[in-house]
């Protein structure tokens, strides 16, 4: 098996990004915190900002959001791990811790890591989006350490 990563695709980037990004964001302020999108599109999604003593913001951490089209219900499902492809690693050398936050397919439920990603172990996985056998590095997160949030409908822009 060769190894390999899985293309940009376009048409899920528009389906999902802006809507995933905004639902995190009204989840993290519904919790007293703030949010801005991320300037630069080459690393993690969101910055998590605090304010400072002297009124002005700054940075406290990184968050990357994605979505998962292929997990439809409101529980993480059990037989499941998650998967966070390494190149996604990248964010890790800003400085900053990174959050990694995975909503399903509705942006109803999120799921978030309680460790930093390099705990846990890399493996080579294949997915629905490789052909002739090629698979992707990611990080396996096993359930136990995922912690699973409900997301109100009010926090979510959805009109799939």
């Amino acid at each position: 098996m060769s190894s390999g990563r899985k293309e940009f695709d376009e048409g899920l980037f528009k389906k999902f990004d802006e809507k995933g990004k905004k639902a995190i964001i009204k989840y993290f302020e519904s919790k007293g915190h703030l949010l801005a999108f991320n300037p630069n599109d080459y690393l993690a999604d969101l910055i998590l900002l605090q304010k400072t003593e002297d009124g002005l913001y700054e940075k406290i951490a990184l968050v990357e959001v994605g979505v998962r089209p292929s997990w439809s219900s409101s529980d993480w499902p059990s037989s499941w791990s998650l998967r966070i492809e390494q190149r996604k690693a990248k964010y890790l050398s800003q400085g900053l811790p990174v959050w990694f936050c995975v909503l399903n397919k509705d942006l109803s439920s999120c799921v978030m890591l309680k460790r930093p990603l390099t705990d846990y172990p890399i493996q080579n996985v294949t997915n629905r989006f490789f052909s002739n056998g090629k698979t992707e590095q990611n990080y396996i997160i096993p359930n136990s350490d995922i912690e699973l949030v409900q997301i109100k409908p009010e926090q979510v822009e959805n009109d799939f």
